[in-house]
């Protein structure tokens, strides 16, 4: 008889120890998010529809929360009729990932909005690799994969949000295949004008908003690939000083 190992990891038990399930804090975790105007972004319809909302009201006694309807009203009725979605944001660089159901079509403040039970639980992801930035439009993060196609030009896509475990990649040419599993190897990162990594990408997650503006309808979230310890601090200086200029605006 051979000795199998360990079983492999779970992911989804993994990701329970971060579950918050106490009334107090899912409020307090919610009012933050609302009081610091963080960018919430709403998954819906299997992931075929997505947009960046706020939070608008935390109601404790009615237990509801109000968020803001989308730039698009084709996405804002799929919403409407959509038996659930999942909102995800990052406080003070933990990600915080829930899921709502009953979406309502309601008022706020004299215009319309969204309201939607308060979820009974949600996950407030404290990893490393979940420290996250966003890149803003003023230092662009260019990421340039392999060559596809009969062009053999390579691939360029603008960095979104970046951490030491991965990057959100966003602007892709439209007609580009994005599926999820696929596995790139040696892509350029260019972290500025004059520092560049070579990494392997997995492409984890995609979601393509239906009836959008082609390419920037996807939004990709890629994990890095056997970093070694030169790229990874390479990657946290950017991390850092990103956060910094935040701060300093």
């Amino acid at each position: 008889m051979t000795d199998s190992g360990p079983p492999p990891p779970n992911p989804a038990a993994e990701l329970e120890r971060f579950r918050v399930r106490t009334r107090a804090e899912i409020l307090s975790i919610l009012r933050s998010l609302m009081d610091q105007n963080s960018l919430v972004t709403v998954y819906f319809n299997g992931g075929h529809d997505f947009f960046l909302t706020a939070l608008l009201a935390i109601d404790d006694v009615g237990a509801t929360l109000t968020f803001d309807r989308g730039t698009d009203e084709r996405q804002n009725q799929r919403l409407s009729r959509a038996p659930a979605a999942r909102l995800e944001a990052y406080l003070d660089h933990i990600r915080v990932e829930f899921s709502i159901g009953t979406i309502a079509t309601v008022g706020f403040e004299g215009k319309p909005a969204f309201r939607a039970p308060l979820p009974p639980s949600l996950l407030r992801i404290q990893r490393r690799e979940s420290y996250r930035v966003h890149v803003p439009i003023s230092r662009p993060i260019v990421c340039e994969l392999p060559p596809a196609g009969a062009t053999g030009q390579p691939v360029l896509a603008q960095v979104r949000d970046i951490s030491i475990g991965g990057v959100a990649l966003v602007d892709f040419p439209a007609a580009f295949q994005l599926v999820p599993g696929t596995v790139f190897e040696h892509c350029r990162l260019h972290l500025s004008r004059t520092e560049m990594v070579m990494v392997g990408l997995e492409l984890v997650r995609v979601y393509r908003a239906r009836n959008a503006l082609p390419g920037a309808s996807q939004l990709v979230g890629c994990r890095f690939l056997h970093l070694n310890a030169k790229i990874e601090a390479q990657l946290q200086r950017l991390i850092n000083q990103l956060d910094v200029d935040r701060l300093a605006g």
